[in-house]
């Protein structure tokens, strides 16, 4: 596996991060969305909470996501 090609970060309470990145496995091109969890010292690490697709699925993803914020605001 590739080392994470991190594209966003975004603040989720005071110990957890969500981590959208890039990643290559097995040749596979894969998109992962992580918690990552403060273990100290200004230290993250991933948890096993998360999803991780591959990058065909993002459009879709984002579709699906956008009609969750419209129903959200409802």
């Amino acid at each position: 596996m590739s080392e994470p090609r991190t594209i966003a970060e975004l603040v989720k309470n005071n110990t957890e991060t969500v981590r959208v990145a890039l990643v290559d496995l097995n040749g596979h091109h894969l998109c992962d969305v992580r918690i990552l969890a403060d273990v100290g010292g200004g230290n993250r690490l991933p948890t096993r909470n998360g999803i991780c697709v591959g990058v065909g699925l993002i459009p879709g993803l984002i579709e699906a996501l956008q009609e969750a914020e419209r129903e959200a605001s409802r």
